[in-house]
């Protein structure tokens, strides 16, 4: 019920946006309704700003222990999740989702079983497959299907055993938003299923092997919990329309803008054409166009069709207008898509910025059930 009421008061947000720009610019814009400076305002002075930036430091603040029981590679012992621990990453993803207006995600125990062992299998094994064979150490078959029906990540790009543990957990979700690694530039799979806007249960599992010299942390994010009934929204863009966070968590303090961004449209019962799309961005403070470059159509296998490109600077706390034009859906007539967002730092950071993140993650999952329907529906909730 509260994500619901907060998915409420985002779908508000877009109301009145402008007039609250104008206010939190302190009176800069003039009689005739254009900016007479460009001076962005602090994410603070914003409502929207407060609202998201509250939920942001929630949603990545944690005081209890991430274990009930600590996994042990060396004798295939997966360990446990304490429930607050692997609920915290499901209210992690549940806020992020509620930036695009999509529906929050369901713990669910089974799968929560599953991608834990997932995760040891990974770890035991320092590889990672979404197809592990029976010879691997520590095989089970439910580790198997974690392994089968989630996004896996590996590697201390996790930083499992953090000091903080809010941020350890806040970061299992956000990498797969990032999507750092050359693997996934053009296709952002994992981003993808997670705002896949059907994506109704699911868990995270998360190990690490303290033994030194070997692959120690690994995590398995179970996808494949779907919900068909659920409508479809007009779209999903990554930065979404009226308000998104400006940074994730953890990722060298990059911005958003050192990531590839993406937009995806629904195509059911038929395929859409984005092969002909163009990308405008506009600071709409100085009418200035931000570079756009590289625009990409993304493999059709992982969740709706999208788009990916790269995106020159972006300032934070201020409005940027999207035009996304020549997408043909379902054989129709080229649409043409209008927004505009504000990407608000929440915690500012000081001092050099360091190099964007270029691992951690491989090639997600697929449309699996095409292949294997008997073994999707065996998992589906």
């Amino acid at each position: 019920m509260r994500w619901q009421r907060l998915l409420g008061l985002k779908q508000r947000w877009g109301v009145g946006l402008v007039i609250l720009l104008c206010l939190g610019l302190l009176t800069a814009c003039n009689g005739e309704g254009s900016p007479t400076a460009p001076e962005p305002p602090r994410a603070g002075e914003l409502p929207i700003a407060s609202f998201l930036c509250q939920l942001d430091r929630q949603t990545r603040t944690f005081a209890g222990p991430i274990y009930a029981e600590q996994p042990q590679a060396a004798i295939c012992n997966p360990g446990r999740l304490t429930p607050a621990a692997a609920q915290k990453m499901m209210d992690r993803l549940n806020f992020l989702r509620l930036l695009h207006k999509l529906p929050p995600v369901k713990l669910n125990p089974e799968f929560l079983e599953a991608a834990q062992q997932a995760a040891l299998l990974q770890v035991a094994n320092g590889a990672l497959s979404h197809q592990p064979p029976p010879s691997w150490r520590c095989f089970t078959p439910a580790g198997e299907a974690g392994a089968r029906f989630s996004n896996l990540a590996i590697g201390p790009i996790l930083e499992l055993n953090g000091p903080d543990p809010g941020q350890v957990l806040a970061r299992q979700v956000d990498i797969y938003f990032a999507e750092p690694g050359r693997e996934n530039f053009v296709d952002v799979g994992h981003r993808r299923w997670n705002l896949y806007p059907q994506y109704a249960q699911g868990a995270y599992g998360i190990v690490f092997d303290p033994r030194a010299g070997r692959v120690t942390q690994a995590n398995a994010n179970w996808i494949f919990g779907f919900d068909e009934s659920v409508p479809d929204p007009e779209f999903i863009a990554f930065p979404e329309r009226d308000g998104y966070l400006y940074r994730l968590e953890g990722f060298s303090g990059q911005p958003l803008s050192a990531y590839r961004w993406s937009f995806s449209v629904p195509s059911r019962g038929g395929l859409s054409d984005l092969s002909q799309a163009q990308i405008r961005i506009t600071d709409t403070l100085t009418g200035e166009a931000v570079p756009v470059w590289d625009i990409r159509v993304g493999d059709p296998a992982f969740g709706l069709e999208t788009l990916t490109y790269s995106v020159g600077s972006i300032q934070p706390n201020r409005p940027y207008f999207f035009e996304i034009s020549g997408i043909r859906l379902k054989g129709g007539p080229p649409r043409t898509y209008r927004y505009t967002t504000t990407l608000y730092d929440c915690d500012p950071q000081a001092g050099p910025r360091p190099a964007a993140l270029t691992e951690g993650l491989g090639i997600p999952p697929r449309w699996l059930w095409r292949e294997d329907p008997l073994n999707f529906r065996r998992f589906s909730p």
